[in-house]
């Protein structure tokens, strides 16, 4: 009798639902939708929307096989091609402004206001093309096992920009995962560089596309249980390849530990040796592909760690990380970091992923729920970098999300999707552009507008 009478949950339905599960993550937004004729412990039938861990959607998707992700794929890649809007076209797809919504300051111990006068500023543009130089030396590293080469090469500093140090380095053979932390003494910075995708076992990391609860530190809210931490935990999920490949098998707290040194090493007493201070040092994590996507969980987990400090994320050519609740967190991190905040207690991350062209790596995974986190700085191969804020936009603030069709661009030259995403490709782009020409005739100095990009939409339909 209570199918019979009861009414099927609508858009509308889904839409509130999803927004109590949001204020149960401390993420307080009101719920304008109409109220359901059924009770919520009726409406958790439904699991259609859902992300909750226990709901069969997420039991059906933690049972694909690699050949099953291939058929997902090209399905959806079948579907998207029939599409203005990639990202619109599913069933599964959650509703644009729903995902676009930032979350509260409740996940910030203390949050910056966003305006339109409160812009956040880009990474100078040499520190850009330093990561991607310490991205590209990690992979010429695979056979070291620490920051001493092997004695058929010569030098450390062989591979890593001028006044560069690599303080350490690690291999781990197990998961293929490839970490080496750097200073620097021109940039005043402490670098933690993963390497990517170059061997079977890190392609395993990159197809295992399990989701996981993320296992790194949360940053803390006030007057939460460890239980409520816990709950706060499961909804968080990541895809699981990367969260293994930082977090297991003490990597991240052997990186944690050596960050905490060089944080406190100024002075040494017993010989009375001036030390290096990287007290004042900023932590930035980078890599590319799967090192960009392992940079990115890392850079949330510092983000708890030093909650004081600013963390900045530096990827290129970096896949998605998580799902839509786990986007939402890592964007409730990132404030808009400004010259004129820089010495506040205000800030907690900036995070900045560079996509060359057409470069397929960043499109994927390419199923229902993943979602990009921080801002997209689109490397166009013939013409300027443009600048997406936190990839989806903010019709409320006026930026523009990517391009409609930006998650199939890269099918239409498909080889060529693959050649763009070569770490030396980024780096031969990046030097290219640093030939003496003003900065500001390439680099980006603001987020793409909705309006400007409605007006190149316009002029693109009438030519």
């Amino acid at each position: 009798e209570r199918i019979t009478t009861a009414r099927f949950p609508s858009r509308a339905d889904h839409y509130c639902q999803k927004r109590r599960r949001l204020k149960e993550m401390h993420i307080d937004e009101t719920c304008h939708c109409r109220q359901s004729p059924l009770p919520p412990s009726q409406l958790k039938q439904y699991p259609r929307n859902s992300h909750d861990g226990k709901s069969k959607h997420r039991k059906a998707m933690q049972q694909f096989h690699v050949s099953t992700y291939f058929i997902l794929l090209l399905s959806h890649l079948i579907l998207c091609s029939q599409s203005t809007e990639c990202r619109l076209h599913s069933p599964l797809s959650i509703k644009k402004d729903v995902a676009n919504q930032m979350p509260s300051s409740s996940f910030l111990t203390t949050t910056t206001a966003r305006t339109e006068t409160n812009i956040v500023s880009f990474p100078p543009y040499n520190l850009v093309l330093e990561m991607a130089h310490l991205s590209d030396a990690i992979y010429h590293m695979k056979h070291w096992t620490s920051c001493t080469p092997p004695p058929s090469y010569t030098s450390t500093d062989s591979f890593l920009p001028p006044q560069a140090t690599c303080q350490s380095y690690a291999h781990h053979k197990l998961m293929g995962t490839q970490v080496m932390v750097v200073t620097s003494s021109l940039h005043k910075y402490i670098a933690v560089v993963f390497a990517g995708t170059d061997d079977l076992r890190t392609v395993s990391s990159d197809l295992n596309i399990v989701t996981a609860p993320f296992h790194g530190p949360l940053l803390s809210l006030n007057g939460t249980t460890q239980k409520e931490d816990d709950k706060r935990r499961e909804k968080l999920q990541v895809h699981a390849g990367f969260d293994h490949a930082v977090f297991n098998n003490g990597l991240f707290d052997d990186i944690s530990s050596i960050l905490a040194l060089l944080k406190n090493n100024t002075y040494n007493g017993t010989n009375q040796t001036m030390l290096q201070d990287y007290s004042n040092y900023q932590i930035i994590a980078t890599g590319h592909s799967l090192g960009g996507a392992n940079a990115i969980l890392a850079s949330a987990a510092l983000s708890a760690l030093y909650p004081a400090e600013h963390i900045m994320a530096i990827t290129f050519g970096c896949p998605q990380t998580g799902l839509t609740e786990w986007s939402l967190y890592y964007n409730s991190l990132i404030t808009n970091y400004t010259t004129t905040t820089a010495s506040s207690q205000n800030t907690q991350l900036s995070s900045y992923q560079f996509v060359l062209g057409k470069d397929a790596i960043p499109r994927l995974p390419s199923i229902p729920f993943y979602r990009h986190v921080g801002h997209t700085i689109q490397m166009n191969v013939t013409g300027n970098m443009k600048a997406y804020y936190l990839h989806y936009g903010d019709d409320e603030l006026g930026y523009a999300g990517v391009p409609a069709g930006w998650n199939v661009e890269s099918m239409v030259h498909f080889i060529d999707s693959f050649r763009k995403h070569s770490i030396r490709k980024y780096v031969e782009y990046i030097e290219e552009r640093n030939d003496g020409t003003s900065v500001d005739d390439f680099y980006v100095s603001d987020f793409e507008r909705v309006e400007i990009k409605r007006e190149s939409e316009m002029v693109t339909k009438l030519s």
